[in-house]
């Protein structure tokens, strides 16, 4: 996947092509300017940039999972806590990602092969006659993976609780760090 650069500028997060908000670094709708930027090239800036700062970086949605990648920052005197705490935001991510993208193939795959199971008339076909087929196809496909999407929706649940649990705790240590001075020994 590649992307457009705009007005030729580099890629640091300071640069206009983000828009910097307090939490993260969202990236403006690309424009064609010619240039175009691979995303390697992208992650390998945007890491570098984000091992430095205390800001997480949001890029442009996947082509096939339709997530946004995340690189998450890395504060330079970080806890084990909080390294745990990163770590499981970016396992979280990566199973996402992995599961949105295996199921949207399965889908746009199922599709593909509706649409040419279909007889076609282009004489009498009208857009609702389609509307509601595809509709009957969207029911029976939703219907079919009912268990998977169940399961994926129960691991959801219990990792999510999971991360926001180790997100408490480490609020929780980074204020109590604040408060109770450190001793000399």
């Amino acid at each position: 996947m590649k992307l457009l650069c705009r007005n030729n500028s580099s890629l640091l997060p300071f640069a206009r092509n983000f828009l910097y908000l307090p939490s993260v670094f969202v990236q403006k709708k690309w424009e064609s300017c010619g240039r175009e930027i691979s995303t390697d090239e992208v992650s390998r800036r945007a890491s570098a940039s984000s091992s430095r700062g205390k800001f997480n970086l949001v890029g442009p949605r996947h082509h096939g999972s339709n997530i946004r990648k995340i690189i998450f920052a890395k504060l330079k005197n970080e806890s084990t806590k909080e390294r745990y705490f990163r770590e499981q935001q970016q396992e979280l991510n990566t199973w996402n990602q992995n599961f949105w993208g295996k199921q949207n193939e399965k889908f746009n795959k199922s599709k593909k092969a509706f649409l040419q199971l279909r007889p076609r008339n282009l004489e009498t076909d009208t857009n609702k006659e389609l509307a509601d087929e595809l509709s009957k196809f969207y029911r029976d496909f939703l219907d079919g993976n009912y268990n998977v999407h169940s399961q994926y929706l129960r691991d959801w649940y219990r990792r999510n609780f999971h991360l926001l649990w180790t997100g408490i705790q480490v609020s929780v240590f980074r204020i109590l760090s604040k408060i109770m001075p450190k001793r000399s020994r």
